[in-house]
């Protein structure tokens, strides 16, 4: 516990409540509770507009996360910059946090107006707890945020800039749509190029399994970009481009088809359902990517 001189310095134009959360002082925070008129006041917002339990979250005091939300704190009030509590804890990677808060109701998705989602800012960390997490809780794993001009990212897009293979898995194995941008020409008033992730793997010169894992979901490898050029024809010469190359020659083993078509079929919202089929458990394991 921190003695009041400790606390009070930090965010001192704070109200008090919003310095007791943002340290964690657990014990400050249930005496202040106990006044009708803080509780009253659980969600009010300081001056960047960070309510106690935005700061609680923002910190990883998972103690102070719970209790806040046990005495009423509402999960999905925004900042300023309409980040939600749920969207700073996954910044920050408090795994504790971001569970506390989505068995409470956090949405998954964040704030309309953020510039992008949870699951988004997890898939660009690297923070393959959150992007599972997230996932098991209904996140949009197809939703199109960061906008640059005409260009739209994806979780997926933004696993392959990044290189982190396991979100990027993760995202496929759990129903991501990799050829969203293909199906959706257009998002939230803007246009978006034609261009697969199979482009993105050879731009970002990723390791050739951004491009299999690509290839056994059943990503369109045929798909050309605004130029008019498959993946095999962007003149980049790296390994990733071979690879495409090598794999559009090479027809597709039977296994691969079904597999693509049981979990088409299932959709996403199905997929977690593999088990329940009556499949051979050999099988089941493959169309899982086990």
């Amino acid at each position: 516990m921190s003695s009041d001189h400790e606390w009070a310095s930090i965010h001192d134009r704070d109200p008090i409540i919003h310095q007791a959360a943002y340290i964690g002082d657990l014990s400050k925070l249930r005496s202040l509770l106990k006044e009708q008129k803080q509780l009253k006041d659980i969600n009010f917002k300081n001056r960047l507009g960070c309510t106690p339990l935005r700061l609680a979250s923002t910190a990883g005091h998972t103690a102070c996360v719970s209790y806040l939300i046990q005495m009423g704190a509402e999960v999905n009030v925004a900042d300023v910059k309409a980040q939600t509590p749920l969207y700073v804890a996954v910044k920050n990677k408090h795994i504790d946090c971001v569970k506390i808060l989505l068995e409470n109701k956090a949405d998954p998705n964040g704030n309309i107006q953020s510039l992008c989602s949870p699951l988004y800012i997890a898939a660009m960390d690297g923070f393959i707890e959150g992007v599972l997490v997230l996932v098991k809780y209904g996140a949009d794993m197809n939703g199109c945020q960061i906008s640059m001009g005409s260009f739209i990212s994806t979780p997926l897009y933004i696993s392959i800039a990044y290189h982190h293979l396991d979100c990027f898995k993760a995202l496929l194995k759990a129903g991501a749509d990799p050829d969203h941008t293909l199906r959706n020409t257009s998002n939230k008033g803007h246009t978006m190029p034609r261009q697969s992730l199979y482009h993105a793997v050879v731009r970002h010169n990723t390791d050739i399994d951004y491009a299999q894992l690509l290839y056994d979901m059943g990503a369109c490898i045929y798909a050309v970009d605004d130029k008019n050029r498959q993946a095999s024809e962007m003149n980049k010469k790296n390994e990733c481009e071979e690879y495409i190359a090598e794999l559009m020659c090479s027809p597709r083993s039977l296994a691969s088809w079904c597999r693509i078509n049981i979990r088409e079929t299932l959709g996403k919202d199905r997929l977690h359902r593999i088990h329940e089929l009556r499949l051979p458990s050999k099988l089941t394991q493959y169309v899982k990517f086990e």
